[in-house]
């Protein structure tokens, strides 16, 4: 009886002993699971943070290349400066070219007056030349008339002797006619010696006039043609002016929106090491700004409504960027400032980018 308890308790453990190496088994089986579960969530999490490594060196990759469009932001910066240079410089060539054309208008009015002078001379000259001709004629009739009154008076004298006595009255008149007509002969052979001289310098004016004109005229056509090709300078001044004009105003644009995405990429930069110095300015203290407020965009672009346009998204990225960063520095999530500051910093390129389309 003894025996059968004794069979009974051993029966009783062997079956406890089994059910605890069963249980054991079960643990064991759940600690490897558990430790399976763990070193893969130890993995995950390894993996997890060499991806945030990976991810935060390839966003502190990002934003330090940013920074490199400030260089390129600067040279565009530069090459718009020197561009409203040349403008001004053209601008001043377009002065010049009006002053040019001014002063060829006076010369061409001058020589269109000398040449209609010169022309009139001409015609002056040449009714002289018809005069004289005339004048010359007369003198040639008048030589003839004292040539036979010279000689009737002479034949006069000889009669007048033949009468003897008688005679001597009449021939001292036929001597006094003779004296006469010597006189008449040696001034008309002096006014004929006069209107030659008349006649070859009057020839002499006349091709000297004929020579002013024709050069008056030459000169009138050169004008004209000179005229003609400083206004077309003109005209290529004033597009080359348009055109520099608008380059300019394109390249400044460029270079506010690489300064904007250098802001952006500071405000990135800060938001992730939690870190800035300095004032980041607000929307008037920017390049923008200052050209909106008190520069060329005023003055050029101020009744434009997308030059209006402008204002309310550019203040916007400033405000939300700064916000963020405040929110950063508190602490406090960031993520949907850092988002309006985007999307105001989309509305404003797609403004500017009609401003420049206006």
């Amino acid at each position: 009886m003894f025996f059968n308890n004794n069979k009974k308790k051993c029966l009783a453990l062997e079956a406890a002993n089994a059910e605890l190496i069963e249980r054991e088994q079960g643990m064991q089986q759940r600690v490897a699971q558990l430790e399976s579960m763990l070193a893969q969530r130890e993995g995950e999490l390894v993996q997890r943070e060499r991806q945030h490594e990976t991810d935060a060196r390839s966003m502190s990759l990002m934003l330090r290349s940013y920074y490199g469009v400030g260089d390129v932001r600067q040279t565009v910066a530069d090459l718009s400066v020197a561009m409203l240079s040349q403008r001004d410089q053209v601008t001043g060539s377009a002065v010049l070219y009006d002053q040019s054309i001014q002063v060829l208008q006076h010369m061409h009015s001058e020589l269109g007056r000398v040449a209609s002078q010169a022309e009139a001379s001409l015609a002056s000259l040449t009714q002289l030349k018809q005069v004289a001709k005339r004048i010359d004629e007369f003198v040639g009739i008048i030589g003839n008339i004292s040539e036979q009154t010279n000689l009737l008076a002479l034949n006069a004298a000889i009669e007048a002797a033949r009468a003897g006595e008688q005679g001597r009255g009449f021939a001292v008149v036929a001597g006094e006619v003779r004296d006469l007509a010597e006189r008449a002969n040696g001034a008309s052979s002096e006014i004929g010696q006069l209107m030659t001289q008349i006649e070859q310098d009057t020839e002499s004016t006349d091709r000297h006039l004929q020579d002013t004109h024709t050069s008056c005229k030459s000169l009138v056509q050169e004008a004209d043609e000179g005229l003609q090709a400083v206004r077309e300078a003109l005209a290529l001044s004033k597009q080359m002016h348009g055109a520099i004009e608008r380059n300019a105003e394109l390249g400044f644009i460029e270079t506010v929106k690489m300064d904007h995405l250098s802001w952006k990429a500071m405000v990135y930069r800060a938001a992730v090491s939690g870190e800035w110095q300095g004032d980041l300015g607000d929307h008037t203290s920017c390049r923008l700004g200052q050209w909106y407020y008190c520069g060329d965009g005023r003055r050029h672009h101020a009744d434009k409504p997308a030059y209006r346009d402008l204002e309310a998204p550019h203040k916007a990225v400033h405000e939300f960027g700064i916000a963020a960063l405040d929110a950063v520095k508190k602490g406090q999530p960031s993520a949907d400032l850092l988002l309006a500051m985007e999307e105001a910093s989309d509305a404003l390129m797609q403004g500017l980018d009609r401003l420049v389309q206006a």
